[in-house]
């Protein structure tokens, strides 16, 4: 399951890069560590021609762009100066890419007006007077500050530790202090993708804050005690002395480069707790009957399966478009339509016939290809993809909806 989580990042990744148009060539990344190589991966999966190294000596001739992944605590300052010198003598343009995720608690990382990062940690004070001392040298730099990046192998969040209490306990616990903590983080596709606009977008001499999502602990746990309430946990209430506690970066100047996350922050916390739960099933087990107000847990499905045709028509060259529903909701509310549950898929004939040959071997286990041609019983006049392990219970659906122009639908069943 670990490795599919991860497969799955670098997918959302490479996909918002593309979407967006962000794609860079002639680029060395100097660096190490997990977001060096989900950026290797990125480029990989993208065909891009990057080059990857560890020190700034490693550099090829050649490239015309560098990122330089700095860890702010304990930090490589003889790798940072090299990279900085580079800069100024090759008139290389330089994305500096800091990394907040393990400054420690006492360092208080606030949001101002400005939306710039101000902080207590001696280190940041040291690379931002090294980033400005650069620009006044003539270096073509800027930089990226990422809040505390949260992955599959990355858990400043503590949702490992929610998890294993969940499936143990079956509880989750929940206090004051909860409510009154606040902070935010980065998934690492945004991670991924805020590289990518600032690269391409950002101005030099600038400082960027990379963030994700905003929330308190109490809704995060909320949230995931939500995921897992049909396994049977439930939360627990405990006493504790309470105290605000604040600790956020504000992404407003990243956002006026046309940035935004790749997914929700339910999606990303499903994304990541499927790597942790080995007792409990996030993919599946969140679907109720009749939804019981699940809906936008149901529609938090029908988008991996969209994500999953899309990688395949991507991967086949098959044209493919929204249509009904799905189409004026995209148009008109820019998602679902408020009371839609499905997602209608349009395909020309041609590209539909490919289509239809080769997705019921290419889907993820964990869906069906449903056909009148390769299911008795099967009585609607278009196809559909569902979601395995998903109950429906429609005794009196025996006609088709109208979908005259669709070709392919998907649905949970």
């Amino acid at each position: 399951m670990l490795n599919t989580v991860k497969e799955n990042e670098i997918y959302l990744c490479a996909d918002a890069v593309c979407r967006r148009s962000l794609a860079d060539s002639d680029v060395c990344v100097i660096g190490r560590g997990f977001l060096t190589d989900a950026l290797k991966a990125t480029s990989e999966y993208l065909g891009e021609n990057h080059a990857f190294c560890r020190t700034a000596g490693e550099a090829p001739s050649g490239c015309t762009k560098l990122w330089y992944v700095l860890d702010a605590e304990g930090p490589d300052v003889a790798g940072f100066d090299a990279a900085l010198d580079l800069c100024v003598s090759q008139q290389l343009e330089l994305t500096v890419i800091i990394l907040l995720s393990n400054i420690n608690s006492q360092s208080e990382i606030q949001k101002y007006a400005e939306m710039e990062l101000i902080a207590s940690h001696p280190a940041l004070a040291e690379i931002r007077e090294k980033l400005k001392s650069c620009c006044q040298s003539g270096g073509r730099v800027k930089a990226v500050f990422c809040d505390r990046l949260f992955c599959v192998i990355s858990d400043p969040l503590g949702l490992r530790e929610i998890a294993d209490k969940a499936q143990n306990d079956h509880t989750i616990t929940i206090n004051q202090s909860d409510a009154l903590t606040y902070t935010s983080a980065l998934y690492l596709p945004d991670a991924v993708t805020a590289i990518y606009t600032v690269s391409k977008h950002g101005r030099v001499g600038n400082v960027y804050n990379a963030t994700s999502f905003y929330l308190s602990r109490y809704e995060l746990k909320s949230k995931v005690c939500s995921l897992l309430a049909r396994d049977g946990v439930k939360l627990k209430l405990a006493e504790d002395n309470t105290a605000l506690s604040y600790s956020a970066l504000s992404n407003g100047k990243l956002k006026s480069l046309g940035f935004a996350p790749v997914c929700d922050f339910d999606d990303a916390l499903r994304y990541t707790l499927t790597a942790y739960l080995d007792k409990f099933d996030v993919r599946s087990s969140f679907i109720s009957d009749g939804y019981s107000g699940k809906l936008a847990l149901l529609r938090g499905l029908l988008k991996d399966m969209l994500r999953e045709l899309d990688r395949i028509c991507r991967k086949h060259n098959i044209r493919y478009f929204l249509s009904g529903g799905s189409m004026l909701g995209a148009t008109r509310h820019g998602g679902f339509i408020p009371w839609d549950d499905d997602v209608d898929v349009g395909m020309l004939r041609e590209d539909f016939n490919r289509f239809k040959e080769i997705a019921p071997s290419e889907l993820n286990e964990k869906y069906s290809y449903q056909s009148f041609t390769n299911q008795n019983g099967y009585h609607y006049f278009f196809d559909r993809i569902t979601a395995k392990n998903t109950p429906l219970k429609n005794p009196t659906s025996i006609k088709p909806r109208a979908t005259l122009r669709t070709r392919t639908r998907l649905s949970a069943r």
